[in-house]
């Protein structure tokens, strides 16, 4: 469980992941300057999805404050476009593309991730974001039978109509990523854990297909072991881990994304992740 102490430690993760990513986007070095200006033209799109690592679940705006390189992230970010569905039973949607800001008073990863990519691209940005807290990529992110909240297709018609939106808008715009954290309810599911690896490459492979995107990339967040509740269920959390890797490992245009570097407080209750 997160604790609202916690609420930089996810994002001092974000900029291995922004160099990952940077390196991975496709880039112009045209020594014509309308090329590379049109290139600068083009809106990259960044789906986020997930569980409550990915929600930010439990932290609040004010926490942010706390931390000086974190102060201001709870501000909206006009400049870049977020269309969202968040949470399970009482969901959150925008109504279509608003300016990226915090949803219900929670600090989320798309925050700090879309001010550091602002700073290194000059090209406008866009976030699509699905997630819940306590979703199985086994069942409610199941794309062949999804259940319970099925996430799946859930997501996908939100990035779909996201998507369209640009297109009608005239906004020329590419998909630069999809950026995944999730796993620690899987691991409760002996199914579900075994068939991790096998399931998240058929995620993988049903995205590609259902957006007609063959070389959309994938990056997966590493699970956290180093609280009470990740300690105390360390086994069937690396279990997921060896998933994750299983399918990044098999897939060129994926990436594992490590966080075990990133520091935690330990507080009270059952323990507590990062977001």
């Amino acid at each position: 469980m997160f604790q609202p102490g916690n609420v930089a430690c996810y994002a001092k993760a974000i900029p291995f992941l922004l160099v990952v990513l940077l390196l991975g986007m496709q880039r112009v070095d045209a020594d014509d300057g309308q090329e590379q200006s049109d290139e600068e033209a083009v809106t990259r799109v960044f789906i986020f999805a997930g569980q409550s690592n990915m929600v930010g679940s439990d932290s609040k705006v004010s926490d942010v404050e706390r931390f000086p390189p974190f102060r201001g992230y709870g501000q909206p970010q006009t400049d870049v476009k977020f269309s969202y569905c968040i949470g399970r039973e009482n969901k959150f949607r925008s109504d279509g593309w608003d300016a990226l800001a915090p949803v219900n008073d929670v600090v989320g990863p798309e925050l700090s991730f879309a001010r550091l990519i602002t700073d290194q691209i000059d090209a406008p940005i866009a976030v699509i974001k699905c997630a819940a807290g306590g979703t199985h990529l086994g069942g409610d992110w199941n794309p062949d039978s999804p259940e319970g909240f099925k996430m799946y297709p859930l997501a996908l018609e939100l990035v779909r109509d996201s998507l369209k939106q640009l297109t009608d808008a005239g906004v020329k715009y590419r998909v630069e990523g999809f950026m995944w954290h999730q796993g620690e309810n899987d691991m409760f599911n002996e199914n579900y854990m075994a068939a991790y690896g096998k399931n998240l490459k058929r995620f993988f492979a049903c995205w590609r297909r259902d957006l007609g995107l063959p070389d959309l990339k994938f990056y997966v967040g590493e699970l956290c072991t180093k609280t009470i509740w990740g300690m105390d269920l360390r086994p069937k959390m690396y279990a997921i881990s060896v998933g994750q890797k299983f399918a990044v490992g098999s897939d060129s245009k994926a990436e594992y994304v490590p966080t075990s570097h990133v520091g935690v407080e330990i507080r009270s209750g059952v323990g507590l992740h990062y977001h």
